[in-house]
């Protein structure tokens, strides 16, 4: 972890105990350390939702080459043109219990979605709006039992990194004096750091910071460097330096300067 970072590499969820490294060229997690250096671009980590999604696709057949990596150049951006897209939407969630009654009730959650065929077919191999969501109905049918034992709750938290992106960047935003902008804009970049979700998270704040240099401050400036001080367990710093995985060598999974 310490050459990809503590993030799934698709949800983007941080992973504080346990996380599975997928190979992308062979669409497998791996059961053993891999000592094939050629193999090192193609591994991510995942989280235990995203494992299970990659399991089942996996059973299913599905072609892991078709997908968009976090790598990608052609990855998520906050623009309007991203292939991905994250918004936050009204969503109809249905809780069934063991008798099939069902209960319902109008939430706000982050939806992500995709306009090429690559980003669907990325949402859908590791279930990235949870198993539980049809997005013809735009509802998230769960049952009761996955509820209680907080089974899948990617799109809670992702949510709730929205709100906290949102609530922080207007912080940002009305600072009334020079200091304190720089003083919350730091708080705002540590924030970042640790909530994960980091797709959502600079969504939120673009809608209301619209400063490519803001953004990039907050999101990437801290990352860049970190990335110059690449350290990584099992590899002399001559070795490190020659890495070339898929990332992220820093603080958010899979990205790139965005901002421009």
């Amino acid at each position: 972890m310490s050459a990809f970072g503590h993030f799934c590499a698709f949800c983007e969820r941080p992973l504080p105990d346990k996380a599975w490294v997928w190979n992308a060229r062979t669409g497998e997690c791996l059961e053993e350390d891999s000592r094939d250096i050629q193999d090192w671009q193609f591994l991510y980590l995942l989280d235990h939702n995203c494992h299970k999604a990659q399991q089942c696709a996996s059973a299913q057949g599905l072609d892991p080459s078709v997908l968009l990596l976090p790598a990608s150049e052609s990855g998520f951006t906050p623009l309007l043109d991203s292939p991905l897209r994250y918004q936050m939407q009204p969503v109809e969630r249905v809780l069934v219990d063991e008798r099939g009654k069902k209960s319902s009730e109008t939430i706000d959650q982050v939806v992500v979605s995709g306009i090429t065929d690559q980003a669907n077919a990325t949402i859908r191999y590791f279930a990235l709006n949870t198993p539980y969501y049809k997005s013809d109905q735009n509802e998230l049918e769960i049952p009761l039992g996955d509820y209680l034992s907080l089974e899948d709750r990617r799109m809670d938290q992702r949510t709730l990194v929205w709100k906290n992106a949102e609530m922080v960047a207007l912080n940002v935003r009305n600072a009334e004096t020079f200091e304190l902008g720089r003083v919350v804009t730091e708080q705002f970049r540590l924030l970042a750091g640790s909530m994960g979700f980091w797709s959502s998270s600079v969504t939120a704040s673009a809608n209301i910071l619209q400063n490519r240099n803001m953004l990039r401050r907050i999101f990437f400036e801290a990352a860049e460097m970190a990335q110059r001080r690449l350290v990584i367990d099992g590899l002399e710093p001559g070795e490190a330096v020659f890495f070339h995985g898929s990332g992220p060598h820093h603080t958010f999974p899979g990205t790139q300067s965005v901002f421009g």
